[in-house]
């Protein structure tokens, strides 16, 4: 479902209330209010979270029809959004323990920072975040133009992420995450190297 539909149910809604208050008195309008409020709870069941729609659903879901129902669905994508943004806050805190919990426990993870070097298995690529935090300060991103798809146990998510104010960037990111007993986990990060001045010095950045 798309936004311009639960809108449009949203108008129909409102101008049938107007119509009956106008038809049967202002006293009468509880009738239609409650009706407009059933047909909501009936929308949000279904899992046709307006807000939702509008935010996290991109090109990226087209075609996808959930295993699981759509209201399932839009919870695992927001479930995603969530971690990936708690990526890179935890970027910015530097906090290696929350890294490590937000890795999959996994021989065959894989890690490449912005050096473009290439970490393998959950050990290394443990070892790759501690060097990275502890070079230099916290390092905020700015995340921008993110596209998610997911599936019943896999997602990914790609996006552009700058530094400075934006005035450094971007990275392209991509970040693949697998489901395992109620909950995701990163197992695949990757973000390109970015020239400074078209010169070819790779930018110093952990990412």
């Amino acid at each position: 479902m798309s936004w311009c539909w639960c809108r449009s149910v949203h108008i129909i809604a409102k101008e049938f209330a107007v119509a009956y208050c106008i038809d049967y008195g202002p006293a009468s309008l509880l009738q239609p209010l409650i009706w407009v409020v059933q047909l909501w709870t009936i929308i949000l069941a279904k899992g046709l979270h307006c807000s939702l729609v509008v935010e996290d659903f991109t090109a990226e879901q087209e075609g996808v029809i959930p295993v699981n129902g759509w209201k399932a669905y839009y919870a695992a994508t927001r479930a995603i959004m969530n971690i990936n943004a708690e990526f890179y806050n935890i970027i910015r805190d530097r906090s290696l323990p929350r890294m490590g919990g937000l890795w999959l426990n996994a021989d065959y993870v894989k890690c490449v920072h912005a050096s473009g070097e290439l970490f393998s298995g959950y050990d290394a690529v443990m070892e790759s975040w501690q060097l990275a935090f502890n070079w230099g300060q916290g390092v905020a991103y700015a995340v921008r133009d993110v596209k998610t798809r997911v599936f019943t146990d896999m997602a990914w998510v790609t996006m552009k992420a700058y530094l400075d104010d934006l005035e450094t960037g971007p990275f392209n990111v991509s970040n693949v995450y697998e489901f395992h007993k109620g909950q995701w986990y990163l197992v695949h990060h990757h973000c390109s190297v970015i020239l400074i001045d078209h010169e070819n010095d790779q930018q110093n950045a952990f990412g």
